[in-house]
């Protein structure tokens, strides 16, 4: 009786699981990126944001055209990296050259210990931002340095970076299933070598389960060649049973015969017959041990396509008013 296959079963279990796991490190690998991208952008924020403290400290003042930004994405209209400085009451003084004809949105949220804050929001033109303020006096009046960056660019980014891991992961999948089904028929092999053995026993080529089997097979092939061996011993001794039987009653069988030869009556008629029919039975079961006994694997089978052929022309010869085929 078949039921399913163990390679197909190993196959389908490896590439359930191959799938699984190619899926969350891909889903990993994204959120890792993404992370990185998100902390390579603070700290750029953060560097620009000095940059600026620095250069308005250094300059005439706030206002100096010599108070900028040292990353050229400041210089872009619309891309979402922007810087001004503003007064505490929201009165603009300077501004970078993308944030033209436009103002950062206003975060709420209170400023922290080191007088910074930090929030996401949109601009005006529905571009997500992550805001980043600090509190910085100046000639001992306070003034608010924000700087921006545009989160949809890690977005996007992030979006290329999963789109590629995917079709990478996707190969490296392909390829690792096809490995998977290659490993599970090298590696079930010694199964269809143990099944050959059993085959050769089964038809009577070996007398018992021959070949070196891997570990995990050794104990079977081992019980197998058991459970023969005992097979073998039971049946042996049944034949030789039999065969003592038989010769156990040729002996009375005879005795009776002489004993109804010299008779005529209708009792010794019946008891001859009998007595026939019980030598035909011993010499029928003698015969069958003598075979057995010639016979050293117990199930051995001929080919019928050889045999039967010719007990077809033997029979044909001897009887040959009836139609043998």
């Amino acid at each position: 009786m078949h039921k399913g296959s163990i390679s197909a079963r190993l196959f389908w279990l490896s590439a359930l699981w191959l799938v699984v796991a190619l899926i969350a490190t891909g889903l990993l690998l994204t959120a890792l990126y993404s992370r990185a991208l998100e902390r390579s952008q603070i700290e750029t924020l953060n560097f620009n944001l000095e940059t600026l403290v620095a250069r308005s400290l250094e300059s005439n003042g706030l206002d100096s055209p010599e108070v900028q930004a040292a990353d050229p994405r400041f210089d872009r209209s619309t891309s979402g990296w922007y810087w001004q400085i503003s007064s505490l009451e929201g009165d603009l003084i300077n501004l970078s050259n993308s944030l033209v004809a436009s103002q950062i949105p206003q975060l709420l949220t209170p400023f922290d210990k080191q007088n910074a804050r930090t929030g996401i929001l949109s601009d005006d033109f529905g571009t997500r931002l992550r805001i980043i303020e600090r509190k910085v006096t100046v000639l001992g009046t306070q003034y608010i340095f924000a700087v921006t960056g545009n989160v949809d660019d890690i977005e996007n980014l992030t979006g290329q970076f999963r789109q590629q891991t995917f079709i990478v992961l996707g190969a490296v999948g392909i390829m690792l299933a096809i490995m998977s089904a290659l490993v599970a028929r090298v590696a079930l092999r010694p199964v269809g070598k143990l099944a050959a053995a059993i085959e050769k026993v089964r038809s009577g080529e070996a007398p018992s389960v021959e070949g070196i089997y891997p570990r995990e097979l050794t104990p079977l092939a081992d019980e197998l060649n058991e459970l023969l061996r005992s097979n073998t011993q039971i049946v042996t001794r049944a034949k030789s049973q039999v065969g003592n039987l038989a010769h156990g009653l040729k002996t009375p069988l005879a005795v009776l015969r002489n004993e109804v030869a010299n008779r005529d009556d209708e009792l010794a008629g019946v008891v001859h017959a009998q007595v026939e029919k019980m030598n035909e039975q011993v010499k029928t079961y003698l015969d069958r041990a003598q075979m057995s006994a010639r016979s050293s694997i117990i199930g051995s089978r001929c080919n019928v396509n050889k045999v039967v052929p010719r007990l077809v022309r033997v029979m044909q010869k001897l009887h040959k008013e009836r139609v043998c085929s």
